[in-house]
C-alpha cells in the first residue's frame, strides 16, 4: 500500500508529464510547421519571381506565332496575285479560284475590284468589301505590298483578311478561318496555357482572379472559372501583391503567395496536407522518445520509493532550506536515469529531424523533377505540333512553286526564279531534271548534281526522281554553303503526270531554331531555379557524361570520373550523391536520352537539424528537471506509511556483484519457467523493465502497423514510404538505418505473436507437447535473430549471397587454426543468449565453484570463496549447475556408536536446536534432524540440515559440525573414529601383541591425518 505522500508525488508527476508531453508536442508542431512553411515559402517565391517573365514570355510567344501565321498567309496572298502578273492563272473564275485555294490550303480565295466588287471566289464570303472596314485590303494599291492582316466578324462567322495587288484594278484577297491561330494562342497565351503548366509545390496549383470584378480567370477546376473568388472564401484584403498567407479555398487550406500582374492577382497555392506530410511522423517519434523516458523516470522512482517503504529501509536524504528533504538515494538514481534518458531524446530528435529534412527536401527535388518532366513533355509535344507545322507550310511554299514551274516552264531561269523565291519568301529556288542535275537556281550555288552516295545529303533527294511526291528533310548543316538550312523537294509533273524532275526550296529556319533550341533540356534546366544553393544537371544515357551541368567545364566529361556510381544511373534515385568531392542530397529523373538530377548541397540541406534537436533538448531538460524537484523533494515531516515486510518473493535473491554492491536478480530456477514472476514479487529494477518492454512493445507495434499498411498511411512522397519501397542505395546511412529499425519491429512483433501462441498450446498438451513447444519457441528465437541479421546486414550494403557463398571458405579457415576462437565467441554469444548464468550467479562448472564475475566475448571469469580468479575458455563451459538460489540446505552427518542410545541422541539434539539457531544466525530455518541415513560398519550416521542462503551454504556446513562435535562433546556421546581395515593372509590370522599395537598405531596416525584434513577444510 503506498504512502499518501509517494500518491501525491506520482500525481504531480504524471500530471507534470502530460502537460510537458502536451506542450512539447506544440512547441515541436509549431517549429515543424514553421520549417515546412518556411521552405515552401521559398519554393512559391521562386514561382512569383518567374510569374512576370512567364507572362512576357507567353505575350512574347503569342506575337511571334500570329506574325509568324500572318507571314504565312501573306505569302499565300502573294502567291495568287504572281501566278496572275506571271500569267501562270488567266481566268478570273469561280472554278479557277476554287482550284487555287485547294492549291494555296486556305478558307476562301477572291478576286476583287478596286471598289470592293467580288470579280471571282472560291465560295460565298459573308463580307461586303465595298464597307469602309476593308479599306486595310485596299491599302494594297497604294504600297504595292500585301495588306497587314486583319480580323472581321459577320454573322457569328470570324475571318482574317490578307489582300495582294495583282493590277492597278484587281486585288486577290484570302479568305482566311483563323482557328489554327487561336488554337496557338489557347496552347500559348491564356491562362489556361501559362498557369496550367505552372507546378507550385507536388500537388499544388497556380490560379488567376481579376483584379476588377475579383472572379476566377483561371482555376485547374474549370466549374470555378467565372465564379467569385469571394464566395470562395478568399478575403478580398490578402488580395495583395507580393502576400504570403494562408487561406481557405473552397473548405480547404492553402498556403498561398500571391503576386499581381497589371489587373489581374496571380496566386499559387498548396494544401496544408501536403506541407505537413512528414511533420506529423517526425513529432510523434520525437514525442514517444521523450513518452518513454519520463515514463520510466516516474515509474522507476515511484516503484523504488514503494519498495523502500515497504521495506521499512531508510534512504540517505539531506535538509534543503529547513523546510524541505531532499531524497539523495531517489534523486541519484533518478539523475542517472535522467541523464541517459535526455541523449537518447537528443539522439531520437536529431535522428528525426534528419529523417524530416530529407523528406522535406525529397518532395522539393521530387516537386522540381515532376515540374522538369511536365515541362519537357509538354515542350515534347510543342516540338512535334511545331516541326510538323513548320513543314507542312513550307511543303505548301513548295507545291506551289512547282505548280507554278510546271505550269509555265519560261520560268526555269536565274530572274524568275529570285522572284518566285521573293514571292514565297524563302531562301532559294531550285530546279533538277531527271538526270538529278540543277537546272536553274535562284541561289548562287549552280551546277549541282545529286549524290550516288547514301552518306551525301542530297543522296535522298533522289526518290523524288523515282516517283516520289515529296521529301521534307529535317534542318541541318547544308554540305555545300555549309549554313544552317532545311530543303523540301517537291516532283514537277508533265502533262501526263509523269515524274519530270522536281523543283526543290531552300529554307533557312532561324525561328524555327530558335524556337526549339529554347525547348530543348539544357534551356529548361537552365531556368530551373532550386533553393538552398541546389541546381539542376543532366547526364547522357548512352555514354555517362555530363550533357548539361551548371559549370560548363563539366560538360562532356564522364560523370563516373566525377565521383558518380554506376547504380546512380536511374529513374526516381533519391539518395547522396558526390560529384567533384561535394556530396549532395538529389532526386532523378529519367528521360528518353538522359539522366535529369536535382541537387541541393548536404550541409545546406541539413543545418537546421542542429538548432532544432538542442531547442528540443532544452525543453526536454526543463521538463525532466521538473518532474525530478516533484519526485526528490518533500516537506519536512511528510506523512509516511506503516511498514509493511513485504518480501521481493520466492524467485529474487540477493546476489552480490563483483563491485561488492548487493542486487537483486532472478533463482536460476525461475528463469525458464514459462509463468512470470507476479508484479508484487518483482524488484523496482524489474517493475521497471517490464514498463520498458511495454513501451518498447508499443512503439514495434505502431510500427509493424505502419509497414503493413504503409499505402494508407504515408503520403506517396512521404521518405519513409521510400524507405519502404527499398530503392534507395545500400550502406551505412540514414536510411539503412531505418530500414534495419522497421525490419526489426515486425519481425520482433510476429516472434513474439508466434511464442505467445506456442505458450498457449503448450498449457493445452501434456508433457509431450510443451517439449514440442517449448523447442518450436527456441527455433523461433533462433531463427527469428538470424533473418533479422541476414536482412540488415543486407540493408547495410553486405554482399549476402557471397556471404553464404563464402561459409565453405570460413569453414576451412575455421579447420585450419581458429577453431578455438571461433568456438569460444560463438559459445559466449549463446551463453549470453540463452541466459545459462549472469553476473553474480553462483555456478559450478566441474569440479569449480564461485560466482560469475565477468562473460566475456571468450572466456568466463570465476571466483571462488578464497578470491582465487579462474578463467574458463567459453567452449569450455559445459555441464553448468547454476546453483543461484532463493535458499539453500546445507547439512552436517555425524555417526554415533552403536552402543549408544539413539533415542537419547534425538531428544538432545531436538534440546539444542534452538541454542544452535541463536548462535548461527545465519540460518533461515532449522536446524531439522532429518533421521538416520546409514548403519555403518562401526557407527550410525544421522544428519542435521538447516535453510540458509547459498552464498552460506559451504561454511554453513562447517559451522553445523562444529555445533555437532560440540554437543557430543558436552553430553559424552562418542563418535568413533572410521577403523581401517587390513586385508591379512591367512597365516597371520592370528596376529601377536605387537601386530596389533603396530595396527592400532597406524589407525593413530590416520586419525591425526583426518584431523589435519578437517582443520584445512574449516580454513578453506
Amino acid at each position: 500500500m503506498l504512502s499518501k505522500n509517494i500518491k501525491r508525488k506520482a500525481v504531480l508527476a504524471i500530471a507534470a508529464e502530460v502537460i510537458c508531453l502536451v506542450l512539447l508536442g506544440f512547441f515541436l508542431r509549431g517549429m515543424q510547421t514553421d520549417l515546412s512553411v518556411d521552405d515552401q515559402r521559398k519554393n512559391t517565391e521562386e514561382k512569383i519571381k518567374e510569374m512576370g517573365s512567364l507572362l512576357d514570355s507567353a505575350k512574347e510567344a503569342a506575337d511571334q506565332l500570329t506574325v509568324s501565321f500572318d507571314d504565312i498567309y501573306k505569302s499565300k496572298a502573294d502567291s495568287l496575285s504572281y501566278m496572275y502578273r506571271s500569267q501562270v492563272a488567266d481566268e478570273y473564275t469561280d472554278a479557277r479560284i476554287q482550284q487555287y485555294c485547294e492549291l494555296l490550303e486556305v478558307t476562301n480565295a477572291l478576286i476583287i475590284d478596286r471598289q470592293g466588287n467580288i470579280i471571282a471566289k472560291a465560295q460565298e464570303s459573308p463580307a461586303d468589301f465595298t464597307r469602309s472596314r476593308y479599306n486595310q485590303l485596299r491599302t494594297v494599291f497604294g504600297t504595292n505590298t500585301a495588306s497587314e492582316a486583319f480580323e472581321v466578324e459577320n454573322a457569328d462567322l470570324c475571318y482574317r483578311y490578307y489582300g495582294s495587288m495583282i493590277d492597278n484594278d484587281k486585288m486577290v484577297v484570302i479568305e482566311q478561318d483563323p482557328k489554327e491561330l487561336d488554337k496557338l494562342l489557347d496552347d500559348t497565351s491564356t491562362w489556361k496555357s501559362i498557369l496550367g503548366n505552372v507546378s507550385v509545390g507536388l500537388n499544388g496549383y497556380a490560379m488567376a482572379v481579376s483584379g476588377l470584378d475579383y472572379t476566377f480567370l483561371y482555376h485547374p477546376d474549370d466549374k470555378m472559372v467565372g465564379k467569385d473568388a469571394l464566395d470562395a472564401g478568399i478575403p478580398v484584403e490578402e488580395l495583395e501583391d507580393d502576400n504570403y498567407t494562408w487561406l481557405t479555398i473552397g473548405g480547404e487550406e492553402f498556403y498561398c503567395g500571391i503576386t499581381k500582374q497589371q489587373d489581374t492577382y496571380i496566386i499559387c497555392a498548396v494544401s496544408e496536407n501536403e506541407i505537413v506530410a512528414s511533420r506529423g511522423v517526425t513529432v510523434a517519434g520525437i514525442l514517444f522518445a521523450f513518452f518513454a523516458v519520463m515514463t520510466l523516470v516516474i515509474t522507476y522512482s515511484i516503484f523504488m520509493m514503494a519498495d523502500r517503504e515497504n521495506s521499512g529501509k531508510e534512504g540517505e536524504s539531506l535538509k534543503i532550506m529547513g523546510r524541505f528533504r531532499y531524497d539523495r538515494t531517489t534523486g541519484q538514481k533518478i539523475a542517472t536515469i535522467s541523464t541517459v534518458g535526455l541523449v537518447f531524446i537528443l539522439i531520437t530528435a536529431f535522428y528525426m529531424q534528419t529523417l524530416f529534412a530529407l523528406s522535406r527536401q525529397s518532395m522539393g527535388n521530387n516537386e522540381r523533377a515532376a515540374e522538369i518532366e511536365k515541362t519537357l513533355k509538354h515542350y515534347e509535344k510543342d516540338i512535334d505540333e511545331t516541326t510538323e507545322q513548320y513543314n507542312a507550310r513550307y511543303l505548301n511554299k513548295a507545291r506551289i512553286a512547282s505548280y507554278i514551274i510546271s505550269a509555265k516552264p519560261e520560268l526555269i531561269a536565274k530572274e524568275p526564279l529570285v522572284e518566285l523565291s521573293e514571292v514565297l519568301d524563302v531562301e532559294a529556288v531550285n530546279v533538277f531534271d531527271m538526270t538529278g542535275v540543277q537546272t536553274a537556281t535562284s541561289s548562287p550555288y549552280t551546277n549541282f548534281k545529286l549524290s550516288q552516295n547514301s552518306e551525301d545529303q542530297s543522296y535522298e533527294f533522289n526518290k523524288l526522281l523515282n516517283g516520289a511526291d515529296y521529301i521534307i528533310q529535317d534542318a541541318q548543316t547544308d554540305e555545300v554553303s555549309g549554313g544552317y538550312h532545311q530543303y523540301i523537294g517537291v516532283t514537277l509533273r508533265d502533262e501526263k503526270g509523269d515524274a519530270d524532275g522536281f523543283v526543290q526550296i531552300s529554307v533557312t529556319p532561324a525561328k524555327l531554331k530558335e524556337t526549339l533550341s529554347n525547348m530543348q533540356i539544357a534551356k529548361v534546366l537552365e531556368k530551373t531555379k532550386v533553393g538552398k544553393g541546389g541546381f539542376v544537371f543532366a547526364v547522357d544515357k548512352k555514354d555517362k557524361t555530363f550533357s548539361y551541368y551548371p559549370q560548363e567545364k563539366l560538360i562532356g566529361r564522364s560523370a563516373v570520373s566525377y565521383g558518380m556510381e554506376k547504380k546512380q544511373f536511374k529513374d526516381a534515385y533519391c539518395d547522396y550523391i558526390t560529384i567533384d568531392n561535394k556530396t549532395y542530397y538529389g532526386s532523378s529523373l529519367e528521360t528518353a536520352s538522359e539522366y535529369i538530377y536535382v541537387v541541393v548541397p548536404r550541409d545546406a540541406m541539413t543545418s537546421e537539424r542542429l538548432p532544432i534537436t538542442l531547442a528540443c533538448g532544452g525543453a526536454s531538460l526543463a521538463c525532466l528537471l521538473v518532474v525530478f524537484l516533484l519526485l526528490t523533494f518533500s516537506r519536512k515531516g511528510a506523512e509516511a506509511t506503516d511498514t509493511v515486510n513485504n518480501s521481493s518473493g520466492k524467485r529474487n535473491i540477493d546476489v552480490s556483484m563483483p563491485d561488492g554492491s548487493v542486487r537483486k536478480t532472478e533463482t536460476a530456477e525461475s528463469r525458464w519457467e514459462i509463468m512470470s514472476i507476479r508484479w508484487k514479487e518483482k524488484t523496482p529494477e524489474q517493475k521497471m523493465s517490464t514498463v520498458l518492454r511495454g513501451i518498447l512493445g508499443i512503439l514495434a507495434a505502431a510500427i509493424c502497423i505502419a509497414v503493413i499498411m504503409k499505402e494508407n498511411i504515408f503520403d506517396h512522397n512521404s521518405i519513409f514510404l521510400y524507405i519502404l519501397g527499398g530503392e534507395w542505395e545500400r550502406g551505412v546511412n540514414i536510411f539503412a538505418l531505418t530500414g534495419c529499425i522497421m525490419i526489426i519491429c515486425v519481425v520482433s512483433v510476429i516472434t513474439v505473436l508466434l511464442q505467445a501462441v506456442l505458450r498457449m498450446l503448450s498449457k493445452t498438451f501434456g508433457a509431450r507437447g510443451e517439449t514440442v513447444c517449448r523447442l518450436l519457441r527456441s527455433f523461433t528465437k533462433y531463427f527469428s535473430v538470424i533473418a533479422m541479421l541476414y536482412y540488415c546486414l543486407a540493408l547495410i550494403g553486405v554482399d549476402t549471397k557471397t556471404l553464404l557463398a563464402s561459409a565453405g571458405i570460413l569453414t576451412l579457415v575455421v579447420g585450419l587454426g581458429a577453431k578455438t576462437l571461433v568456438s569460444d565467441i560463438l559459445a559466449g554469444l549463446f551463453i549470453i543468449f540463452e541466459g545459462e548464468f549472469r553476473v553474480g550467479d553462483i555456478v559450478t562448472i566441474g569440479d569449480w565453484r564461485g560466482t560469475v564475475l565477468e562473460i566475456g566475448i571468450r572466456t568466463t571469469k570465476i571466483e571462488d570463496p578464497s578470491k582465487n580468479i579462474k578463467i574458463i575458455s567459453n567452449s569450455e563451459v559445459s555441464g553448468v549447475i547454476n546453483m543461484t538460489r532463493q535458499y539453500s540446505y546445507s547439512w552436517a552427518d555425524v555417526g554415533i556408536e552403536y552402543g549408544e542410545s539413539l533415542e537419547r541422541v534425538e531428544n538432545i539434539l531436538e534440546k539444542e536446536f534452538p541454542n544452535i539457531r541463536k548462535r548461527l544466525p545465519n540460518i533461515i530455518e532449522g536446524p531439522f534432524y532429518k533421521g538416520v541415513i546409514e548403519l555403518g560398519e562401526s557407527s550410525v550416521v544421522v544428519r542435521v540440515m538447516v535453510l540458509c542462503t547459498e552464498s552460506d551454504r559451504v561454511q554453513m556446513g562447517r559451522d553445523l559440525n562444529r555445533e555437532m562435535k560440540l554437543i557430543f562433546d558436552k553430553y559424552d556421546i562418542n563418535i568413533p573414529f572410521p577403523q581401517v581395515v587390513i586385508n591379512e593372509p591367512t597365516e597371520f590370522k592370528k596376529a601377536s601383541l605387537w601386530e596389533k599395537r603396530k595396527a592400532d598405531k597406524f589407525n593413530e596416525s590416520q586419525k591425526e591425518l583426518s584431523k589435519s584434513f578437517i582443520v584445512e577444510e574449516e580454513n578453506n
